[in-house]
């Protein structure tokens, strides 16, 4: 892992720690009470400044009543994804996901028998995400704080998604 993704990696983790709590209405000393571990070593995480081993995950995802990788990884599809052993396997995991929820089909063409991955739900906000990963990607070093940004956009492109999901639906209860 490079520094950058370390640094990521604690920031996120950090929060979502942090948001877990919150969600339990638990301060951070009744966090230690739980798990024994120190309010500043749990505040350094919360923080971003230090990135709990597996025990303390462990320790507090129990606690929290939470799961290990919804700590590390965050939600269930992201986990799915992340928590692949290699590169590959991540690949295929999103790939396996896309392909699952109707998102990419795969069209074989007639002339020469090959097939084609197309987007089947979703172009706009998938074609919005794919040029602003582009231009954001290879102007990286010029914002200020990129991880803010690529977070920012990842989430844009999610609430359209989902508005396009609510209004599909919408539809279909209105049987149109």
């Amino acid at each position: 892992m490079d520094i950058k993704t370390r640094r990521n990696q604690k920031k996120l983790v950090g929060e979502r720690i942090r948001a877990a709590r919150k969600a339990k209405n638990y301060t951070q000393s009744k966090l230690q009470e739980l798990t024994g571990i120190q309010v500043s070593s749990i505040s350094e995480f919360e923080n971003g400044r230090s990135l709990p081993n597996i025990e303390s995950v462990a320790k507090i995802a129990e606690k929290l009543e939470v799961s290990i990788d919804s700590l590390w990884y965050g939600d269930k599809t992201v986990a799915f994804i992340e928590s692949a052993p290699n590169y590959g396997a991540k690949i295929v995991n999103a790939y396996a996901m896309l392909k699952a929820s109707g998102v990419l089909k795969t069209f074989e063409r007639n002339n020469n028998g090959m097939s084609y991955v197309s987007i089947t739900k979703h172009g706009g906000p998938l074609e919005r995400l794919h040029t602003s990963l582009d231009e954001f990607y290879g102007n990286y070093n010029t914002y200020s704080e990129p991880f803010v940004f690529e977070k920012q956009l990842k989430e844009s492109v999610a609430n359209s998604i989902n508005n396009e999901i609510k209004q599909a639906e919408a539809r279909r209860r209105m049987g149109l």
